[in-house]
């Protein structure tokens, strides 16, 4: 299903732009160039008021490629997330879209879009955010249900200091609405949910992959960076646990990140496995899932030529510990079994 965003002519309101001549924001997920975009807004009202739920006016101009038009729109942006809320000088940010002229023909009322920015003005920090940015798109080649992300070259222009301009890389998340119609899923909110209450397959592989980029920050049962799915199949009663947030696994190694005491861990690159318990055949089963897609996850990294080269071979070094070991038995038995749960 493909995402398509159009800015209502404004000749007649009721009637989109023609083709020829679009003012169009299309496919915007499906589409793996970055996109280019300004946004212009007070940062600093923003850093002093980040814990505040007020939104800030903003302007957005939206550059599609292809040859298209770019597109102008005003929009409303506030801090979000928790921790980095805490932790960075310039957080995530929300986007509200609401009368801004974007509309969406996926789901009736257009929703809030989360940009993930760089936490602090420096090269590690951009570091770390491409790479949660290739996490969320590692998913995506281990799950169809996973968010789909948009890579942003982003110039800001900051009013609160007299339009002063800085150009950064941020990213695009797939809206929990989007992600829902796209699979034809309803989002699906529950606290307190056992892992054996969760859609088997899809809970496995979403487990695998959090040890995979060594993630330890998630809880099914509190809904810490997951979000549920549930099925339209009324036979299918299990949801799908769906995973994001990913600046404290191994894989980024963020300076910020603090590796969990009650886990017994020491450093934020160990592995620690909070999946269900499987026999040895069923783990190695699974593993064969992620073994044949290695190329690809292995390929995405290679490819991706925002981040150094030096960054993207570590990466794949630490993935090497994982993928070196799918077929050993004493690896799952010492890595995966000894802390799964029951």
């Amino acid at each position: 299903m493909i995402f398509w965003i159009q800015v209502k002519s404004q000749e007649d309101e009721n009637q989109f732009t023609n083709l020829d001549t679009i003012t169009t924001l299309s496919s915007i997920f499906s589409d793996d160039t970055p996109a280019e975009i300004i946004l212009k807004f007070d940062i600093r009202a923003l850093q002093r008021n980040k814990f505040d739920s007020e939104y800030l006016p903003a302007e957005l101009t939206f550059y599609p490629g292809d040859n298209l038009k770019e597109s102008h729109f005003k929009v409303r942006v506030r801090a979000r997330g928790i921790s980095r809320k805490k932790l960075c000088s310039f957080p995530p940010i929300l986007m509200n879209i609401k009368r801004s002229g974007i509309e969406s023909n996926l789901i009736p009322e257009s929703p809030n879009i989360k940009i993930v920015t760089r936490c602090k003005a420096s090269s590690q920090y951009e570091n770390c955010l491409l790479k949660e940015f290739l996490a969320y798109r590692i998913y995506n080649i281990l799950s169809p249900y996973s968010f789909r992300v948009r890579l942003l070259k982003v110039k800001y222009i900051d009013t609160g200091r007299n339009d002063k301009l800085t150009e950064t890389w941020a990213f695009f998340i797939e809206p929990d609405e989007f992600l829902a119609a796209r699979t034809n899923m309803i989002p699906f909110k529950l606290d307190n949910l056992s892992l054996q209450y969760t859609d088997t397959l899809w809970t496995d592989v979403m487990s695998v992959f959090q040890f995979m980029i060594g993630n330890c920050d998630y809880s099914i049962a509190g809904r810490h960076n997951i979000k549920l799915l549930k099925w339209e199949d009324p036979a299918r009663i299990y949801p799908v646990p769906v995973p994001y947030d990913f600046d404290y696994s191994g894989i980024v190694n963020s300076n910020y990140a603090k590796p969990r005491p009650e886990l017994g861990m020491e450093s934020m690159t160990e592995r620690y496995y909070l999946g269900t318990c499987k026999s040895n055949q069923e783990f190695l089963d699974l593993l064969k899932l992620f073994q044949s897609k290695k190329t690809d996850i292995y390929s995405l990294i290679e490819d991706f030529t925002p981040l150094s080269y030096g960054e993207r071979k570590k990466m794949i070094h630490y993935l090497d510990e994982f993928f070196d070991n799918t077929n050993d038995l004493n690896y799952i038995r010492y890595s995966l079994l000894s802390t799964c749960k029951k």
